[in-house]
């Protein structure tokens, strides 16, 4: 069944759809089929693949798009060499305000759109993970947790959630054997939860947005949200947001002035503590690092995709 769809910018749009009965979907390869052209087919079409809640509704979301175009959806499933589609609907994407951007004295304006250029090796999303625009810190997610819902963690006995089975850490957060790097797999929230080609970023795409773009720690316009605005070498830039962490159970430690995001790899442990550490891109007022954080805390998620 073909659903709605919803936060339709310049380039981007989230469709929903819905497959049922969900307990019969084994095996069986489901989405959003789209294009500019009617009827939709996988000749004419791009599909993305999604996965389906306990309910059987799903979304997806499309990137790249051309701003003021009329595009067509529908929702697909395909069982072996068999293709079934939904109803078609369609939307048309924004045309871009070139005034979009004001100045509010404090150099505080930043690059418009879904996917920036920054000039690096991988475009940057404007916003976090659980977002809707660039000062909004998102949701704070497990490493390694697609759902971002769990909340099991090892930190403190006397708090909610806690528990001290090192194997269902492990096995929440990236699994007993996590691979060193999750990006782009069942296991990366980004691409998870907006496909395409949205993925976590590496820890080499972190250090090279830190050291090879200018950092500005901001109050962004008149809000009082304070992050880094990060230009890069080709002038184009993104806000970083504070995000604050989630180190037990629901528990949240707000610092204002520091930033918490997951890079994809997996930290290799010497010593003799479980194994359930990641790389994290951590930030603030003097200098950005990487770092690391136990991959059962909560920590922003910032996606990014190939060029």
């Amino acid at each position: 069944m073909t659903g709605n769809t919803t936060d339709i910018s310049t380039d981007v749009a989230v469709c929903h759809g819905r497959i049922f009965p969900i307990e019969n979907i084994s095996g069986i390869t489901y989405g959003i089929c789209y294009g500019t052209a009617a009827p939709l087919s996988t000749e004419n079409g791009k599909l993305i693949e999604a996965t389906a809640d306990e309910d059987g509704n799903f979304k997806a979301m499309l990137s790249g798009l051309k701003e003021n175009t009329s595009y067509y959806y529908c929702a697909y499933m395909q069982t072996g060499d068999s293709f079934y589609y939904g109803e078609t609907k369609t939307f048309q994407t924004e045309k871009e305000d070139k005034n979009d951007n004001t100045d509010d004295g404090n150099n505080t304006n930043v690059t418009q759109g879904e996917a920036i250029d920054l000039g690096l090796s991988v475009k940057w999303a404007s916003h976090n993970i659980g977002a809707s625009k660039p000062e909004e810190a998102g949701g704070l997610y497990g490493w390694g947790d697609p759902t971002g819902t769990h909340l099991e963690h090892g930190w403190n006995s006397s708090q909610p959630y806690y528990t001290d089975d090192r194997d269902l850490l492990q096995t929440i957060y990236g699994g007993l054997n996590a691979p060193d790097n999750i990006t782009k797999t069942s296991r990366d929230i980004a691409h998870v939860k907006w496909g395409g080609e949205w993925r976590m970023p590496t820890k080499t795409e972190w250090e090279e947005l830190m050291t090879k773009c200018k950092w500005e720690y901001i109050s962004l316009s008149d809000q009082k949200i304070f992050g880094a605005k990060v230009t890069g070498p080709n002038g184009n830039s993104i806000f970083l947001p504070a995000t604050g962490i989630r180190e037990s159970g629901p528990n949240i430690v707000v610092q204002t002035d520091q930033q918490f995001y997951w890079t994809s790899n997996r930290y290799i442990n010497t010593d003799d503590e479980p194994d359930y550490w990641a790389h994290i891109a951590f930030c603030s007022r003097w200098q950005p690092i990487l770092s690391s954080a136990c991959r059962f805390m909560g920590c922003g998620v910032r996606p990014v995709m190939d060029k």
